[in-house]
């Protein structure tokens, strides 16, 4: 309903509640690289976060794959992410919640949700980012034509954060947007974005049984990514490895749909619920998706239970919220394309390496090379300072988004983003003047990796 109606607010004195070198805004994938990478190369860091723990998509929204650590053309392809995003799937095998084959690294890693909060929160912590949990940013602080921090709300009421950087990892560009930088949403033809998807999990799965009928049915089924393909599911299943099928069937008929899940430990992760073409940065929409997608489960868990394996299991939990793949786009001073996808993109300024099938309407091709080069001026919004992008928001079409917006290859531009932010309080420069060789040489230094395989 659209209300013409206006009303005045009175001026508001908002109080500043804290000061740091390095303000990371949003506590998914990318804020958790961003946050502990700026705190470790000696930067004041803080945190915020609008959930009571960290992981975006990965914890609330419950996609439970981390994927784009390397191409997915064959098993063995180089790594294209390492740095901080390594360290944080090795953390969470570490505490028996992430699934790594002899210590590999493989294209998809398979995560427990649970235990990836716990690994965030010991990553972070560590690194000695301060982090503010259950704080909303709103706005965005602008004192001479540059972000000088955020204004937020929590239950301690509206309060203020000033800071030298600021890093944007909201996933929708919040900041940015709000301070001014110019965007894009959807693809350029008709503006459509890929759609909203609620994620859930169902308990109690005979993974046996499952993996029987996928290999028996394997000419009609496909392998979810490259986590086992369905000739070795069986052997997957007795030894308590994880495996994924796609083209499941949720009924008899044309239009009764399919859906895809990944199995592990007597769980299934399952992408089954309606995918709502809306627009995840409008309320209204957001708020018909959550209600559309968990009226439909029922159902969808009815349906799913004639599956064999799937007959004695239960719904067990749903994401916190409905998962978002894409909304605004921030125009920086470099638009990755999808030629630079394809075509195996070199930049000079090239601070990241994305690897991730290209994931957008219509079509996922899986790349035929070994990853293409993120440059830093795609972390950079066109004509605003004292901002840094990372994750999905950074500046690329709808078609390479479809890539870059890959956990893995989030944590990546995450990580360049708060190496990028402490070494401008280091020097005293805005990012766009920051030496690029010189930051370069910081994230190798650190484990990431900077040029494609």
């Amino acid at each position: 309903m659209i209300c013409p109606e206006r009303i005045s607010e009175p001026v508001r004195v908002t109080p500043i509640f804290a000061e740091c070198d390095v303000l990371v805004v949003g506590g998914g994938p990318a804020g958790i690289a961003a946050a502990t990478s700026s705190a470790r190369n000696g930067a004041r860091t803080i945190l915020v976060e609008a959930y009571g723990f960290l992981g975006g998509m990965l914890t609330a929204g419950m996609v439970n794959v981390i994927n784009g650590f390397r191409s997915q053309r064959h098993r063995h392809c180089p790594r294209a992410v390492g740095g901080v995003a390594q360290e944080l799937v090795e953390r969470i095998a570490q505490h028996d919640g992430a699934y790594l084959p002899d210590g590999y690294v493989p294209y998809c890693v398979v995560v427990d949700p649970e235990v990836a909060k716990i690994a965030a929160f010991e990553l972070v912590r560590q690194s000695g980012a301060r982090m503010l949990l259950h704080t909303i940013a709103t706005n965005a602080l602008r004192e001479a034509g540059s972000i000088s921090g955020i204004v937020t709300h929590s239950k301690s009421g509206r309060r203020a954060i000033r800071a030298k950087v600021v890093v944007d990892c909201t996933g929708d560009g919040d900041i940015a947007s709000n301070a001014g930088a110019a965007y894009e949403v959807g693809r350029s033809i008709d503006g459509k974005t890929l759609p909203m998807q609620l994620m859930f999990r169902m308990r109690a799965v005979d993974c046996g049984r499952l993996a029987s009928y996928a290999y028996s049915n394997r000419a009609r089924l496909q392998p979810m990514y490259d986590i086992e393909p369905l000739d070795h599911v069986i052997e997957a299943a007795e030894l308590g490895r994880p495996f994924g099928v796609s083209g499941l069937g949720l009924g008899e008929g044309e239009n009764s749909g399919t859906f895809s899940c990944i199995v592990w430990r007597g769980r299934a992760l399952v992408w089954a619920s309606r995918q709502h073409e809306l627009k995840g940065i409008d309320v209204e929409d957001l708020t018909v998706a959550e209600i559309e997608s968990r009226l439909d489960l029922p159902a969808i868990v009815s349906k799913i239970k004639n599956v064999p394996g799937f007959e004695r299991a239960e719904l067990e939990q749903t994401a916190a919220q409905v998962g978002v793949r894409e909304t605004r786009r921030i125009v920086g001073d470099y638009t990755l394309t999808e030629k630079d996808v394809i075509d195996r993109g070199e930049f000079e300024d090239s601070v990241a390496v994305g690897a991730n099938p290209m994931a957008c309407l219509g079509r996922r091709p899986i790349l035929a090379h070994d990853g293409f080069e993120i440059p830093f001026r795609c972390l950079l919004p066109e004509k605003v300072d004292g901002v840094l992008l990372a994750g999905r928001c950074i500046s690329a079409s709808h078609e390479a988004h479809g890539s870059i917006r890959a956990m893995a290859t989030c944590m990546a531009t995450g990580q360049a983003a708060g190496t990028a932010a402490a070494l401008c309080v280091m020097t005293g420069e805005i990012p766009r003047h920051v030496s690029v060789p010189r930051l370069q040489a910081l994230l190798q230094a650190q484990g990431a990796i900077v040029r494609r395989p």
